[in-house]
């Protein structure tokens, strides 16, 4: 617990607080504890004690053991005494001013060796940096792991990654420039998909396996800018006629009308047509409702076990269905695939992008919509005859015995085509001058399964559209444009209804749809896939349906990859702008989720299930505060472990540095720290071993570390930068000042 201020109902209060690890998220929370006085009203003797860290974090822990009732008598009896400093943490040698040791992260070395080993990136980089690049000052190996570890650990701006470079244990990119960082990210955008295959490969010769199924996905990735890259290529190039027509004198009226002129649009066609590959960020179909801001398309594909085999960045405007054919010949050049199947969700289930996969040879498993369906395969669905029993867990779905009834969960599969008209590519005309089209015709196989839970899900869905349908049509609101899908397509509007089109008022709802709402009770429950095997798959190699099914219900890895990378590794939004280095954040961000899936795997077969936000946190937590004078004395302090001993004094917008919190007393916090680890492993130890390291002790010496973490080979000036040990001088010597004095 701590004393900090802390804003409730809009005001700022003076209270006990106390950090706390939400259980679900595994971040942490501050709770209150007990508001004493609002911060305009704090009494002087209680804004002085505020003011020594020390005296504060002495007066917290006491009032941790006092009633509610006596906290704030307690404290103002305290402030109005003079009280000694707690007892220094080491009690042997110079006790550092803890409140102003520098604090460095170690998370990142349980990543290295999977970087280094597992994955082999080092060698590689380091090959290819020297047979392409003029770089001999540093190693791009250590500062693109450096990047690909801070999505992980800490991720932010590269602007922050390199103004915090040193506050790293283990930073030989400590020397690095900003410009630097720019040419790595140039770097990967050149190589990063050699990197990705070379990464890819080596697990796969590690493990003996291929690459039997394909998952696949695209994401939308935002700017913070209103204009896209082609509206910023016509502001520049108009700036730039703009600035060579003044300096030539040319009139200010005879400018604009010159940039208005067709000589003007023909030169700007000229050099848009230069600098097209450069263009990237435009506005395109959103899933997040972001039409205003301008996207990119980011697509990836994991295999079988939820590694991430390929990712490539494509333009905001392009349909997803266009990503399709490019990333399947992606993955036939990288890793030579041929007998695997391409599997994604319902988005990409079109008749045209379902006869390209299978025109390069590879077999699918996408999702099926069931409402709409024709008469008889609709029938062909609702049947009983046909249909197995199964039952099916979390990897895998099998037979079951027994007869079927209308309450088992049940599959059955049937031939299925699937046809559409499609342009015939030729460049002919009809007569009104639209595009001339043709049939395409897929023929594969459907699974239809049947799932009580999710006829109760449906349900639910449908009563509470129901619900909101009805009010609408109670109120009669505008319902604007026709919709399928919803709760918004329950409704008939008075249009329906009438078939006027040139009221708008015929747009108000003004009753339900009876056979869509009927349409939804019958179907309830029920799901479809749609697969075929690939085309040169040996017979009896190829999947089974229940194979299949339990292949689809694994898609769910692929949206885990995404949240994994928008939310704890920042993909989005962006804060980069040139194309190259657009893609090569998104490269480094597939990077990190490999050695993040490596070591998720390593402390999965350690016994333990540790969802990804909680192992980046464990590795977020794992810091070291350290003090000394040079490299043979340092003495490193475990604060990812000593979580009471290291609080802040203020949250949120407020929050000091790090650097400016206070540690506890010496003999509580080393009790406190013995009871736990009889008790408890933490999740970073966990990890450590799960690494091949071992835990660090509470206290260490800078060549404990270095066997601790299998560093024993580095020099001690990589271990610690310049920057961080000049911190750790001037902590000693305040501290001897202030011994002086006293």
């Amino acid at each position: 617990m701590y004393l900090g201020y802390r804003k409730m109902n809009g005001t700022r209060y003076l209270a006990l607080l106390r950090s706390v690890r939400n259980p679900h998220s595994g971040s942490k929370e501050t709770r209150v504890v007990q508001r004493f006085w609002k911060e305009n009203d704090v009494p002087p003797s209680v804004r002085a004690l505020m003011q020594d860290s020390a005296r504060k974090a002495s007066m917290a822990q006491r009032l941790a053991s006092a009633s509610p009732e006596s906290m704030e008598a307690m404290l103002l009896q305290a402030a109005s005494q003079s009280e000694p400093a707690p007892a220094p943490l080491l009690p042997a040698g110079d006790s550092p001013a803890f409140n102003r040791i520098p604090v460095l992260h170690y998370g990142h070395l349980a990543l290295k060796g999977l970087w280094d080993k597992e994955l082999k990136l080092r060698p590689r980089i380091d090959y290819l940096q020297k047979r392409n690049t003029e770089i001999t000052a540093w190693k791009l190996s250590d500062l693109l792991f450096y990047l690909a570890a801070r999505k992980v650990i800490e991720p932010a701006s590269y602007f922050d990654a390199s103004s915090n470079r040193h506050q790293y244990l283990y930073c030989p990119w400590a020397g690095v420039t900003q410009d630097g960082f720019y040419r790595a990210l140039d770097f990967l955008y050149v190589h990063g998909q050699a990197l990705i295959a070379h990464a890819v490969r080596t697990r796969m010769e590690r493990r003996g396996e291929k690459i039997r199924v394909a998952f696949f996905d695209c994401t939308n990735t935002w700017f913070e800018t209103p204009y896209d890259d082609l509206t910023w290529q016509i502001i520049r190039f108009r700036r730039k006629v703009s600035a060579r027509l003044e300096k030539k004198g040319t009139a200010p009226e005879a400018i604009e009308q010159y940039l208005e002129s067709d000589g003007f649009a023909k030169k700007l066609r000229e050099e848009l047509s230069l600098t097209e590959d450069d263009i990237i960020r435009l506005r395109g179909p959103s899933k997040d409702g972001r039409f205003a801001q301008p996207l990119v398309l980011v697509a990836l594909a994991i295999d079988q076990s939820g590694f991430p085999v390929d990712c490539r960045v494509f333009s905001g405007n392009l349909s997803e269905v266009k990503t399709i054919e490019p990333m399947i010949r992606s993955l036939q050049e990288k890793y030579g695939v041929k007998d695997a199947y391409f599997t994604a969700d319902r988005g990409l289930n079109s008749t045209e992008s379902l006869s390209t996969i299978a025109s390069l040879g590879l077999g699918y498993v996408v999702a099926q919509k069931v409402t709409r369906q024709k008469k008889e395969v609709r029938g062909q669905m609702l049947d009983l005859q046909g249909y197995r029993r199964f039952v099916s867990d979390v990897d895998s779905l099998s037979p079951e015995e027994g007869d079927v009834t209308e309450e088992c969960c049940r599959f059955k599969v049937c031939d299925f085509e699937k046809t559409a008209m499609v342009e015939r590519g030729d460049g002919s005309l009809t007569g009104s001058g639209n595009p001339r089209k043709k049939k395409l015709s897929v023929k594969c196989r459907i699974i239809f399964t049947y799932s009580p839970e999710r006829r109760r899900r449906d349900m639910a869905e449908l009563n509470n559209d129901i619900a909101r349908a009805s009010k609408a049509v109670a109120q009669g609101e505008l319902m604007g444009n026709r919709y399928s899908s919803g709760w918004r397509g329950l409704v008939k509007t008075a249009k329906e209804a009438a078939g006027n089109k040139e009221d708008k008022e015929q747009y108000r709802a003004r009753g339900l749809k009876d056979d869509v709402i009927e349409e939804r009770k019958a179907v309830a429950g029920y799901h479809a896939v749609v697969f075929a095997h690939p085309k040169d798959a040996d017979p009896e190699n190829v999947m089974s349906d229940e194979q299949i099914l339990a292949a689809y219900h694994r898609l769910v890895n692929i949206e885990e990859c995404f949240r994994i990378m928008k939310s704890s590794f920042s993909l989005r939004p962006m804060y980069v702008r040139l194309k190259s280095r657009i893609t090569a954040h998104c490269y480094l961000c597939v990077l990190a989720l490999m050695m993040l899936r490596e070591l998720q795997e390593r402390v999965a077969a350690a016994g333990v299930n540790m969802p990804a936000a909680r192992l980046c946190s464990a590795l977020s937590e794992a810091r070291l505060g350290f003090y000394g004078d040079e490299y043979e004395n340092l003495s490193f302090l475990n604060l990812g472990t000593l979580r009471d001993a290291y609080a802040p004094e203020f949250t949120g917008k407020t929050r000091k540095e790090e650097e400016t919190n206070a540690v506890l007393d010496s003999v509580e916090v080393t009790d406190s720290y013995l009871a736990y680890r009889k008790e408890h492993r933490e999740d970073t130890d966990i990890i450590l071993m799960a690494a091949g390291l071992k835990p660090l002790m509470m206290i260490s010496s800078l060549a404990d570390l270095k066997r601790s973490l299998s560093l024993q080979p580095v020099p001690n000036s990589r271990m610690v930068a310049d920057v961080s040990l000049e911190y750790a001088r001037e902590a000693m010597n305040s501290m001897r000042q202030q011994r002086q004095i006293s």
